[in-house]
């Protein structure tokens, strides 16, 4: 946020603290990218002669000195006049129309402002007495689709005050970005000595066939375990203790695809153990992945089992655990009742946390 704009202490209410019309941002995030976000405004905008935007932002966007209705970083909803900035192109034909506010006493009015990353979708809902015709503005253009974009207030004078409420979001599905696993030349390793050709893995008495070479370009832990001296390099099978088939399966497709396999990683492959494995073959973003599946459709009931799942790796994915004590506030006596909460409880630091959470 510009160091002129004051927060609330539950950060949900902000205001312009400076008295100019120099075009102050804030933006907020619940920690993780989304790919889709329903955020309510509920506002105040009691000045007649200056832009106030509602809406979205890119992470990059200049946080004072905007331009509201011409920055190319907003997507936003001027509430003093119903104008609409796509990323810097006004949008006369979602334009609404509103008269000007009425001064210092203006009543609180709100703004209902949807993205669909998936689809290229904006769209503007506004509640407001000043509103005559259209109430809803919606732009879907392919340029909009799967940006990183969070809910963002541009104020332009110190009277006006926005209060936000997330209503519906999803996290957007992580992309790969180390730079080992998105490897594809390999000219580099052209004449460096090391064994390759195949290796076999045993994993619950079944076997599992790779190609070595790939395995140590596209990950530090396999090249460590296949290329470095260890027992396991020059093993006619390589046992894999604690996993099963299909979780290993599924970290070796992750390797193999450079990790653009996605969500159909976990076609039979559990989530939660390939999680484990994740952290255990220092795979961060497979670990990423796997929080982000976890995060999907979280109920009371599997918030508890997966909450006590994640105890040994909680450091590893602070979002799922932030999730789960959210998914489960205020709803003690539910949880203490669930057959996973007995489970939990063999983790006197898990319950702690989970008890200082709720």
């Amino acid at each position: 946020a510009s160091d002129q704009v004051s927060v609330s202490a539950d950060c949900a209410e902000a205001r312009q603290v400076t008295p100019d019309d120099m075009g102050r941002v804030i933006q907020w995030t619940l920690g993780v990218p989304q790919a889709t976000w329903e955020v309510l405004y509920i506002f105040k905008h009691s000045n007649v002669d200056v832009s106030f935007g509602l809406g979205f932002g890119t992470k990059d966007v200049c946080k004072d000195d905007v331009i509201i209705t011409e920055d190319a970083k907003l997507i936003v909803f001027d509430v003093h006049d119903g104008e609409v900035n796509v990323m810097g192109k006004d949008s006369l034909a979602q334009r609404l129309l509103l008269t000007e506010p009425e001064g210092p006493d203006a009543a609180s009015e709100s703004l209902k402002a949807t993205y669909d990353a998936a689809r290229g979708l904006v769209r503007f809902s506004v509640t407001s007495q000043r509103r005559h015709g259209r109430s809803v503005a919606e732009v879907v253009d392919e340029s909009l689709q799967n940006l990183e974009l969070y809910p963002t207030a541009a104020f332009a004078c110190s009277t006006s005050t926005v209060r936000i409420e997330v209503c519906k979001s999803t996290a957007m599905m992580p992309m790969p970005r180390c730079e080992r696993l998105l490897r594809s030349d390999f000219s580099m390793l052209l004449g460096i000595d090391g064994r390759s050709g195949a290796v076999t893995f045993e994993v619950e008495g079944r076997e599992v066939c790779a190609d070595r070479f790939l395995l140590a370009a596209r990950s530090e832990y396999f090249e460590r375990m296949l290329l470095t001296g260890m027992a396991e390099g020059t093993a006619a099978k390589v046992s894999i203790p604690r996993a099963t088939h299909a979780a290993f399966s599924a970290v070796l497709r992750f390797l193999y695809s450079a990790g653009s396999c996605g969500d159909a990683l976990f076609a039979e492959a559990e989530a939660l153990e390939v999680l484990h494995l994740s952290v255990e073959f220092l795979l961060e973003d497979l670990t990423r992945l796997c929080e982000w599946r976890l995060m999907q459709n979280l109920s009371v009931e599997r918030a508890v089992d997966t909450f006590g799942a994640i105890v040994a790796v909680r450091s590893k994915v602070p979002a799922l655990a932030e999730a789960c004590t959210e998914s489960l506030e205020g709803r003690m006596h539910e949880v203490c009742s669930m057959p996973g909460f007995r489970e939990l409880c063999r983790h006197e630091d898990a319950v702690r946390e989970l008890f200082i959470a709720l």
